[in-house]
């Protein structure tokens, strides 16, 4: 399943709050798969029921509202049940998406540089997106999320996972890494390919569990008719809000994540995200 990394939220919160994680791009939220929710809801008299909601059965409204709203906003949710769409549920083993065999990852540190080559390198990462952004495209087992942070070692730096399953999948990064960076002065620091499980993957890569004090806003883009950025509109593509069609739950984008860190925080605040 597009499993997430804040172990704060958990599976509950991940999936009322219409989770993402690495898979997405090829699986869709979390809340995709979500087929029903068995729940807990309390009457006007304050009694107390016992509801099953379904995607394609009764109660459905309930159903939907565990799609993305939130837990504990509408009952106490005692199970969650997972099908994804297609699947009859006849079969378990394939109920649910088959997670990669392995994972390729590597890190792109972006040293400071000037403002025009900050744009291009966001450019080429924002249309590189637009074009491959349709269900099953060839970089769809493809996950690069942006961290920026104001420091003087490193302006900013990516995270590129790659399902390792297609046979030319380190030809695949080495296409994205090419096409992000062109043009882009001066040339951000690469490190070597690394190949590990993807269970491997999630806990030594994608998120190692250190221990942080820091509090992160994340910025994610899953939308349904991305506009591709060009040269005059691209301040406006990144810092508008997008248009009241755009569907947050449709196949047809998965954009990557831009994330921010903010100074440390005491923990009694900390407040974690559906990431």
């Amino acid at each position: 399943m597009p499993g997430g990394i804040c172990r704060g939220v958990g599976v509950g919160g991940h999936i009322s709050g219409g989770g993402y994680g690495p898979l997405s791009r090829r699986y869709g939220l979390i809340s995709d798969h979500l087929y029903g929710v068995e729940v807990v809801t309390v009457g006007r008299d304050g009694s107390t029921n016992l509801t099953v909601a379904t995607r394609d059965g009764p109660h459905r409204d309930l159903w939907w509202a565990h799609t993305g709203g939130g837990g504990g906003n509408f009952g106490i949710v005692t199970r969650f049940l997972l099908r994804s769409p297609g699947s009859d549920g006849s079969d378990p083993a394939t109920a649910l998406p088959a997670p990669p065999r392995a994972v390729l990852t590597t890190r792109l540190t972006l040293p400071v540089t000037t403002e025009d080559s900050f744009l291009r390198f966001m450019r080429n990462y924002l249309e590189f997106f637009s074009v491959h952004r349709n269900p099953g495209n060839r970089f769809a087992g493809l996950y690069a999320p942006i961290s920026f942070r104001p420091t003087l070692t490193g302006f900013g730096e990516m995270l590129i996972l790659q399902t390792a399953d297609e046979p030319d999948a380190r030809a695949r990064v080495e296409e994205f890494i090419a096409t992000v960076t062109e043009g882009v002065f001066p040339g951000p620091v690469i490190r070597p390919l690394t190949e590990q499980s993807y269970p491997d993957t999630v806990a030594n890569t994608y998120y190692a569990g250190a221990p942080s004090d820091r509090r992160v806003k994340t910025k994610a883009a899953y939308c349904g008719s991305p506009t591709r950025p060009n040269n005059s509109a691209f301040s406006t593509a990144i810092s508008s809000p997008p248009p009241p069609s755009a569907n947050r739950k449709s196949n047809s984008c998965r954009s990557a994540v831009l994330s921010t860190r903010s100074r440390p925080i005491p923990r009694p605040h900390r407040r974690a995200t559906r990431s």
